[in-house]
């Protein structure tokens, strides 16, 4: 069942992806990157100013790809 959410970016969002309905991923312009546990989104450190295009779900892992060549993993 699907239910509405807030979104906490206050950017585009680029990328949505999640493993099950308490592990879901965002990631928008600017290098900002959220995750949704379940109840809530937090926001996670990228360390990264370059927009995050992409996200793929490699087993419960998170990669987010985007601009100036970043590549990341990201972790609750």
């Amino acid at each position: 069942e699907w239910t509405q959410q807030t979104s906490p970016a206050s950017n585009d969002i680029y990328a949505l992806r999640g493993s099950g309905p308490a592990d879901v991923w965002m990631s928008t312009f600017g290098g900002f990157a959220y995750h949704f546990d379940g109840a809530a989104w937090s926001p996670i450190f990228t360390d990264t100013r370059s927009s995050l295009n992409a996200l793929a779900m490699v087993g419960s892992q998170a990669i987010a790809v985007g601009e100036s060549g970043a590549v990341l993993r990201l972790a609750p």
